[in-house]
């Protein structure tokens, strides 16, 4: 890089697109126009170019602005890092500290955690680009974002979280302006803002937020637009799940639960085309002393009981964990049981015309006088 250059930042440079599990921008979509960047050092001081280092890993801090998930470690591509580096005994892609101002020798991660963890791990120094003290912190952010997406190793989700910290620490007018910024497309920033604010329940369903593809941003958004109560309960239910759902099955329950609370609703206003409405049930009745609860059991494992009480009434309790649909559908199989079958209307008897019955009586007189006739003899 030109000693003589004032930015980091090149807002027109060609930012590498990222493969389909973590890029946002379509193969269309095209950056937006470039504007000049934040100013990267403060006006008045030197223009200092970036410093390369040797240096200790556990002198360098690790900022608490998000950069990445921190069950990386836990990831087999970061396993295939460290084996990396530690065969080659370094890393031979620099990580970006800045200086920390009054302590000489300690540094800021700007980016390249990964990197970083596994130096020290191997107890080898980490190669390091340094910039000055006095660069402002805004650049930071900025340095860490290009960088990230440059690179096909965070999920969809890291990246969001890194945009919605940039729109704090930036607080550029529009999300145009955001995209201009960062020089990525603002599809990218739109979908990433959208995947940002979604609650972190929703999130926490999955067996781990990397597990978020892009082209699941528009599933979630929609479920949490159209029933929020409804996904809430059903992330909720699939958080105390005793076995992690797959990426899969979280959707298709998020999908479950819209559906099954869109159907409630139109049932309530008669509009449901399954002819139930929502099962009502009042207080739950007062358990006697006598008798006691049965277990039910399913698959050798107890799932709820039931309850006879002396005047017949059937109480019964299901612990095991249903989406919203199933739920609902066990209703629907309940209350057409009863229907069908426990309340079902007599059949009306069979009305047989006066004449029929008159013809019939008669005939039964006449096959009494008859006599019966002899038997015949046995030669």
């Amino acid at each position: 890089m030109d000693a003589n250059s004032s930015s980091l930042i090149d807002p027109a440079q060609d930012i590498p697109a990222l493969d389909d599990e973590v890029d946002i921008i379509l193969p269309s979509e095209t950056l937006s126009p470039p504007v000049p960047a934040l100013p990267l050092r403060k006006p008045g001081l030197p223009k200092t170019p970036l410093v390369i280092h040797e240096l200790d890993p556990h002198a360098v801090i690790v900022p608490d602005t998000f950069n990445r998930l921190k069950d990386f470690a836990d990831d087999p591509k970061f396993e295939e890092l460290r084996i990396n580096i530690a065969s080659a005994g370094r890393n031979s892609q620099p990580i970006l500290v800045r200086a920390i101002e009054g302590q000489p020798g300690r540094y800021l991660l700007v980016f390249g955690e990964r990197r970083l963890r596994a130096c020290q791990l191997e107890g080898l120094k980490v190669h390091a680009m340094s910039i000055g003290a006095e660069t402002p912190p805004e650049a930071d952010c900025v340095e860490r974002i290009r960088e990230n997406t440059g690179r096909d190793e965070l999920s969809a989700y890291e990246i969001a979280q890194q945009l919605k910290h940039a729109a704090t620490t930036l607080k550029p007018g529009t999300q145009g302006e955001l995209a201009a910024l960062l020089g990525i497309s603002s599809s990218k920033v739109s979908r990433a803002k959208d995947l940002a604010a979604l609650p972190d329940e929703m999130i926490e369903a999955f067996a781990s937020p990397r597990e978020i593809r892009v082209q699941d941003i528009k599933t979630l958004k929609d479920a949490w637009s159209a029933q929020p109560e409804a996904v809430l309960r059903e992330a909720a239910l699939i958080t105390q799940s005793a076995q992690p759902l797959t990426r899969a099955e979280v959707l298709q329950r998020y999908r479950d639960a819209v559906k099954a609370a869109a159907d409630a609703a139109a049932a309530e206003k008669g509009e449901g085309s399954d002819g139930f409405a929502p099962c009502k049930t009042g207080a739950a009745p007062a358990r006697p002393v006598e008798p006691k609860p049965e277990p039910l059991v399913c698959h050798g494992r107890p799932v709820g009981e039931w309850l006879m009480s002396a005047q017949g009434a059937l109480a019964i309790r299901l612990d095991a964990a249903m989406s919203e649909l199933q739920r609902r559908k066990l209703l629907e199989l309940v209350q057409g049981f009863l229907q069908n079958k426990v309340l079902a209307k007599p059949k009306a008897e069979a009305v047989v015309p006066a004449g029929a019955v008159a013809m019939a009586d008669a005939g039964n007189e006449a096959a009494q006088a008859t006599p019966p006739l002899p038997a015949k003899e046995v030669a």
